[in-house]
């Protein structure tokens, strides 16, 4: 395949979701840390696979990552990443 494929993201307000739901991203990050889990290996593990034990149950973290659409919080992150890059 010689073309790249694009997304039209254009209608996503990323600054809205950041603020929706970066807080509750943070609670599933504690969440993790505090059972003792590196958070950025489960939450790679839950992106790739779509596997929700890769998430922990402890203070409701799984199913707040179940309210999100799991592509569109990956693109949250990287986007997040990408304007705090600097």
């Amino acid at each position: 395949m010689d073309k790249t494929i694009h997304t039209d993201n254009s209608k996503k307000n990323y600054k809205e979701m950041d603020e929706n739901s970066l807080n509750e991203f943070k609670k599933v990050i504690n969440a993790l840390k505090n059972r003792g889990y590196n958070p950025a290996g489960q939450l790679s593990g839950y992106f790739i696979s779509a596997e929700p034990a890769y998430i922990t149950n402890f203070e409701n973290a799984r199913a707040i990552m179940s309210r999100y659409d799991r592509y569109d919080l990956l693109e949250m992150v990287i986007q997040f990443y990408i304007d705090n890059a600097d």
